[in-house]
């Protein structure tokens, strides 16, 4: 998962993600790495014939930047990715694990 220096410009070429993950490891409450990981460990579980076919198509990674837009509600994610039925399938799939789960508080991110 990308984070997002408020301070860096997101549409210059050169984005980067504003933590690496062992940063990250330190960004994360332990309630909210368990969260992260049990929602993705889930969804891959749960749909995993269609990731698989997705796959053939994109890489893994992008799949998981696809499940937090899809989850997240934003206008893209899987269904706007050229995958047709499996990707309405996933983005489907992806929305049941949306919500206000995760909030930034004192640099750390928290579980609610």
């Amino acid at each position: 998962m990308n984070t997002f220096d408020a301070d860096s410009d997101p549409d210059a070429s050169d984005f980067r993600p504003a933590a690496s993950p062992a940063e990250l490891r330190g960004l994360l409450t332990w309630d909210a790495l368990k969260e992260l990981v049990r929602d993705a460990t889930g969804f891959v579980a749960a749909q995993h014939a269609d990731l698989t076919r997705a796959a053939e198509q994109r890489e893994w990674a992008d799949l998981g930047h696809d499940f937090a837009l899809s989850r997240a509600g934003h206008g893209t994610g899987f269904w706007d990715r050229g995958l047709g039925d499996v990707g309405d399938r996933l983005h489907r799939a992806a929305k049941v694990y949306s919500g206000d789960g995760l909030y930034l508080t004192g640099g750390r991110v928290h579980a609610c």
